[in-house]
């Protein structure tokens, strides 16, 4: 048997590479809730001493924070995707290691129980992302819409939200 040195992100690396792309994540989350809540409170009149409505600079700082809102978005794809392959990596190293380097004569009972343990746990975070990409991808489509919706409402108000509908 060779002395084959360990893929790079074997265990403890691979965590704290997927637990790094979680934490970016949040903050890009909470910096488009801020985006999305500042642009909603200029539109509903909260800051009309700072962004009168109608003004220049109102309408590009709704312009720019929409702008922050669809680029991070956009971005999340990627993060979202970054999460699924590292997850998949575990889950992959965690079924290599149940059963391709293991001896099963020497083993007792609570290492295989382990080692089981991790790979439901490995499978369940793979799982969990992939249903967060599939939510989030909804989610961003049912947003689409109503964005679209309520520009054909500003622009026609009754016809265009019929027209839409239909």
């Amino acid at each position: 048997m060779t002395n084959v040195p360990a893929p790079m992100l074997s265990n403890p690396p691979a965590f704290i590479l997927l637990t790094l792309v979680f934490a970016i994540a949040a903050y890009l989350r909470q910096v488009s809730e801020n985006a999305t809540k500042l642009r909603n409170e200029i539109r509903n009149g909260v800051w009309k001493h700072v962004y009168p409505a109608g003004a220049v600079h109102t309408q590009e700082k709704m312009r720019c924070l929409q702008k922050t809102r669809d680029s991070l978005a956009k971005g999340a794809r990627w993060i979202i995707c970054l999460a699924i392959l590292i997850a998949l990596r575990c889950t992959v190293q965690a079924v290599i290691i149940l059963f391709a380097g293991y001896n099963y004569e020497t083993a007792t009972w609570i290492d295989l129980a382990l080692r089981w343990c991790d790979l439901i746990l490995v499978a369940w975070v793979a799982v969990t992302v992939l249903i967060l990409a599939i939510m989030h991808q909804i989610n961003r489509m049912e947003d689409a819409f109503v964005r679209r919706l309520e520009e054909l409402t500003q622009s026609q108000p009754s016809e265009a939200a019929d027209s839409a509908l239909a």
